[in-house]
């Protein structure tokens, strides 16, 4: 107890580690959700067997190795707080965009009259579970991104005594969280429909991910200190 309270005292001292571990925050709670509606999702969206999950989702595993190494490019250029934030409302859009997989289908076929559905015959994938596939990618990218930003930001922000009890915090929260959403999840899935939760998911992660960067002011990271000479 007493560690978890001094973790917690130590994200709420700096506004920059409470913004990032938020965001990070956020997206494990969500993967947790997704990975509870997904046999449903496969089932009854994709009309394929729950057996297929790890197939139709194993492109994020390239979106998680691309952000990875792009990551702490991308957050020198940008800053890891706005790349937090960006990942996570990347992240969102994906599962968000998991609600809309038919339109999309249709928008892409007629209206942009791009040649899905002949791409998925060539390669013998229904064209909906080849649009899923290549929503994983940047899924995946977008997780690694925050996370990256955000032990980044960790690291820099938190005295070095104190991180192993912030990283214990965050991962006991993340687990905390998650606990609500996923058992509603499946619950939901059933009586309102498996896009729906999608959006609602995505929803979630949005909405409560600006509430807790736009919570306190941005305060600049503050500099490493000099190692002392004797």
């Amino acid at each position: 107890v007493r560690t978890l309270r001094d973790g917690l005292r130590s994200i709420r001292a700096n506004p920059v580690v409470t913004r990032a571990l938020a965001a990070d925050v956020l997206v494990g709670i969500g993967m947790s959700s997704l990975v509870v509606i997904v046999p449903l999702y496969l089932r009854r969206v994709l009309d394929t067997p729950a057996e297929n999950t790890v197939f139709v989702f194993a492109p994020a595993a390239l979106g998680l190795v691309a952000g990875l190494r792009l990551a702490p490019m991308v957050g020198r250029l940008v800053g890891e707080q706005r790349l937090a934030l960006a990942g996570m409302l990347g992240f969102a859009l994906c599962v968000g965009t998991l609600g809309f997989v038919a339109s999309i289908r249709a928008f892409v076929n007629d209206d942009l009259r791009l040649p899905l559905d002949r791409v998925a015959d060539a390669l013998r994938v229904p064209s909906p579970v080849l649009l899923t596939m290549l929503i994983s990618v940047p899924a995946g990218l977008c997780s690694a991104v925050v996370g990256v930003a955000a032990r980044s930001l960790l690291l820099a922000n938190t005295p070095p005594s104190r991180r192993g009890q912030t990283v214990a915090t965050v991962t006991l929260l993340t687990g905390l969280g998650a606990l609500v959403p996923t058992l509603l999840s499946g619950i939901a899935a059933d009586v309102f429909g498996v896009e729906r939760i999608a959006v609602a998911i995505a929803a979630f992660i949005a909405i409560a991910g600006v509430i807790a960067q736009t919570a306190s002011r941005p305060v600049p990271l503050a500099p490493a200190p000099a190692p002392s000479r004797h």
